[in-house]
This record gives C-alpha cells, structure tokens and sequence, in this order.
C-alpha cells in the first residue's frame, strides 16, 4: 500500500510534489524522502510554518553525525520545500542554500583526442575475428556515442522507429529525467545506422525485439554488453591503465560536450546563449548540469582545439576489410 501524507501539512506536501511534476520531473525519490519528513511532522504535531531547526532536527534524528551525503540530498530537496511555503506562509523562512553541501567526487572525465576516437572506431569495427553483428553493432553504437553524446541507457533504449534516417533524426524517448526529445544527427551517422539496419534486417530477419541494437544471441543489446565491450576495445588499445582512473562510456559524452563548446569557442560564438540548446541536445535536467563543462573547457581548451577539428572527416569512418 503506497504511503501518503499525514501531517498537518499533508496538502502542502502533495501540491508541491505535483507542481514539481509538472515541470517534467519524476520526483518519485524526492517524494519518498518528503514522506519521510512529513512522518516526522506528524510525530510532533506540527502545523504551520515551518522552523529552520525543524529541518536540521529532523536530519539529526534521520543521520546522526554521519551519513552526509544522504544528508545533503534530503536537505536540499526539502529546502525547495521550504521556499515553496513562502508563498503560502508569508512568515516562512527560507534555509540557507549553503548548508550541507554535497562533496563532489566526481573525477575529472578524460576526453578523448581526434586519433583516439578513429581509433576507437577502428578497433569496434574489428573487435571479434568470427562475429559481425557484433563488429557492427559496436562500431555502430560507439558512432553514435561519439557523434551524439548520448547516455549509455539511451544508446541501448533505441528502437527500430526511434531511429530516421531519412530526415536525419533520433528520438530518445523517457530517459534519465523521464523526458523525450527529438536531435537531429549528421549524414555520416544516418549512413551508419541505416547500414547497420539494412544489415540487422537481412541476416537476422526473425528478430523479434523492438530495439535497435542487437548481439549474435539474437536479443536486445544490453547495457552491460556495451559497457563491457567498450572497456574491450580500450584494453586492446592500450588505453585501459592497470592502476588508477580508468575511462568509461560516460567519457565519450563528456568529449562530445567539450568539443562542441570548444568549437563554438574557436567560431566566435556566444558559448552563454548557446548552452541552453547543448543542454536540450544532451537531455540535462538543469542548465548547470550543462556549465559544468565550461570549467572543463577553461582548463583543456587548448588539448580541445588541437584535437576535435577533424573528428568526423575521414579517419572516423567504417573501415572494410
């Protein structure tokens, strides 16, 4: 039976998971962590505004001294709860922004150079002496994490009518922030794809799944195929170190944004109005998600501008034997 709201605030709470909703969020974890506030509300019968010490008392109970990155994460959605009732309570306080900021862990991505990518594209192709849909399924896959900067989960998610190659155009449908979109692709990619199609259709017409990438079982493409096949391809190449941080498919979409912001840095563009659209393209949730590869420009700049000119010309191409 699915929990709901007891307290005194109880309309509140369901309001403001609706609103937040409604912007295209699925807030199913920030509801079950509003839950757990409002459980706490209603074990003190409180009612009206609410104090800044009943949010700290509260993460107290739930975390003790430890635990502060849970901590973080409770604080700050139920921050935006507390702004939220400004506008009901005139008397409510807001809590400061600065509190319990989450530690970023996140390590500094590697973005791969012009010669790593054609390499990458190379070895993908010729990655297995006997088996070629896997060769073209992985050459085909990594094409389109480099070309696109999709997520992993959006690669493996496509299906045969997510992908027109006649108008040039992907559909990445319900993804990491439960959102669909529409991003164009090059003619090179579009010719990728449509061969890899014409391929899948010809030698595996029986296939059944709807999905747009598939493997010798004759199934869905997994995400722990792809994962673990790019990790293959790094290894063979030398590029996979014994110790210390070792790339991941995540690193191609952080090369894509890099090289795109690198690029409009080189044309004279206006990198601050065009971040929004790269932030569409790429599917952020939140335009800050997008800035943050501004510092990655600012720092690597030169590596950028040395390496992505020639991308997508010939050396990143589908190579016969």
């Amino acid at each position: 039976m699915k929990k709901t709201f007891n307290s005194a605030l109880a309309e509140h709470f369901k309001n403001f998971v609706k609103l937040r909703r409604l912007s295209g969020l699925d807030y199913s974890p920030q509801e079950k962590m509003l839950l757990l506030f409002d459980q706490y509300l209603a074990s003190h019968e409180h009612s009206g505004p609410l104090p800044t010490e009943m949010a700290e008392e509260f993460l107290h109970d739930a975390f003790g001294k430890s635990g502060e990155g849970p901590k973080s994460h409770y604080y700050q959605v139920i921050r935006h709860f507390y702004d939220y009732l400004t506008v009901i309570f005139p008397e409510q306080c807001r809590l400061p922004i600065d509190e319990h900021k989450r530690v970023n862990h996140r390590p500094t991505p590697r973005l791969f150079s012009e010669d790593e990518l054609a390499a990458i594209l190379r070895k993908a192709a010729r990655i297995s002496r006997h088996n070629e849909i896997r060769n073209k399924t992985l050459h085909a896959t990594l094409s389109l994490a480099i070309a696109c900067g999709l997520r992993r989960s959006e690669v493996v998610g496509l299906e045969m009518g997510d992908v027109d190659t006649t108008t040039g155009t992907l559909s990445i449908r319900k993804t990491k922030f439960g959102k669909s979109r529409i991003i164009p692709i090059g003619n090179d990619l579009c010719r990728i794809l449509s061969d890899y199609r014409d391929f899948r259709l010809k030698k595996y017409p029986l296939v059944t799944t709807p999905r747009f990438f598939i493997t010798l079982h004759k199934s869905a493409m997994s995400s722990g195929w792809l994962y673990q096949s790019f990790r293959e391809v790094l290894w063979k190449l030398g590029m996979a170190p014994a110790a210390g941080y070792a790339a991941h498919l995540h690193d191609l979409r952080h090369t894509f944004a890099v090289r795109t912001i690198s690029a409009w840095y080189k044309n004279g563009k206006d990198v601050q109005e065009l971040l929004p659209a790269l932030a569409t393209y790429m599917g952020h949730s939140h335009y800050s998600d997008t800035a943050y590869y501004l510092t990655l420009t600012a720092e690597l700049l030169g590596f950028a501008l040395d390496n992505f000119d020639k991308v997508w010309t010939k050396e990143v191409t589908y190579d016969e034997d």
